[in-house]
Formats: C-alpha cells, sequence, structure tokens
C-alpha cells in the first residue's frame, strides 16, 4: 500500500536540490513555487486530446516559468517499495535539480518563456528554433543535474546520478545508430 509523503518533507527535498545548485555552479535561484497533486497539470500542459492526457501522465515534474511553480504529480509524492533505500525521494531530489534548472535558465533569461510558442509554431523558421531551444534546455538541465547529483554527499543520489547519465547516454548512442539519423545525415 502506498503512503503519501507530506508536503514538509517535499519541499525540504527542493531545498536540497537548491542547496546542491548553488554549491556545484553558484547558482542563485528565487526558490519555485510547490504545486503539490494531480489538480495542477492544467497549469502545465493543455490537455485537448487523449495525447495529451498520455503525455501529462507520463511527467515526472514540470516546471511553469509564469508562476515559478514546479509540478509535482501525484505519483511522485509516494513511498514504494523499492528495492534500492529511500529510492523515492532520491529520483525527486534529481527531478528538483533538474526543473530547477528551467527555473534558473528561465529567471536568467526570460526568452526562454518562449520556446513553447516557438516550438508550437506553424512557420517552419520558427518551429526549428523552438526545437533547438528544447534541445538546448533539456539538455543543459539533465548535465547540470547529473554533475550537481554527483558532487552530492549521498551516495544513493550519486548512484542515481551515474544511471541517468548511462540511460542518455544509451539513448543517444541508440539514436545515432539508427536508421532516421542515418537519413537525416544524407539530407544535411
Amino acid at each position: 500500500m502506498f503512503e503519501k509523503e507530506n508536503k514538509k518533507e517535499i519541499s525540504a527535498e527542493l531545498d536540497k536540490a537548491l542547496a546542491l545548485l548553488k554549491k556545484s555552479f553558484g547558482f542563485e535561484i528565487i526558490r519555485p513555487n510547490l504545486r503539490i497533486g494531480d489538480k495542477y497539470p492544467s497549469q502545465f500542459i493543455e490537455i485537448s486530446s487523449m495525447r495529451d492526457l498520455v503525455r501529462s501522465a507520463q511527467i515526472q515534474m514540470a516546471y511553469d516559468a509564469d508562476g515559478n511553480s514546479i509540478f509535482v504529480p501525484d505519483i511522485m509524492t509516494f513511498k514504494r517499495d523499492w528495492p534500492k533505500q529511500n529510492y523515492d525521494k532520491i529520483r525527486r531530489i534529481y527531478c528538483f535539480l533538474h526543473e530547477c534548472v528551467h527555473a534558473f535558465l528561465s529567471q536568467k533569461n526570460p526568452q526562454f518563456k518562449n520556446i513553447d510558442t516557438l516550438f508550437e509554431s506553424k512557420l517552419k523558421s520558427e518551429n526549428e528554433k523552438g526545437q533547438v531551444c528544447v534541445v538546448f534546455d533539456e539538455g543543459t538541465a539533465d548535465y547540470i543535474a547529473i554533475q550537481s547529483a554527483l558532487q552530492s554527499d549521498d551516495s544513493f543520489l550519486v548512484e542515481y546520478a551515474h544511471e541517468k547519465y548511462e540511460d542518455i547516454m544509451d539513448g543517444w548512442n541508440e539514436w545515432l545508430s539508427s536508421r532516421g539519423f542515418a537519413l537525416l545525415a544524407q539530407i544535411n
């Protein structure tokens, strides 16, 4: 049976992520508001189709630049009986690291708030800019989250960062060896 974490513990995990980012990279971030629970996804994603509904169900966390808020869905608030000690807590701290990098980028460069507008544009040139910005934004968030987690004194968080790095590298290598990449290389 799942037991809900209390908001105070989740808030402390956000504070730990913010402290790690400050220690690792000197990032000063205006602390994002926490939006805990499934009542908030409509603030982060427009649900107008079954595809959007499925996408929203897969969100681990999301940062909203307009409200300087991090959405933490119900699925991320449970304690489960995982084989690894503190897995849920470690996963949340890592997700907070990732989302706080989005917060930092948005707070330092307000133009990042326009990524979704570019990405969803019907104009090819605007859409391509949006895609480049999303790749930059997500790649930066992953890189900094991993580097910060690796500098933690929590061995479980360090191990989780190594696992995330391996997952990303495996995905990258798979993509590089794909037929789609080979076709893309021929086009350009």
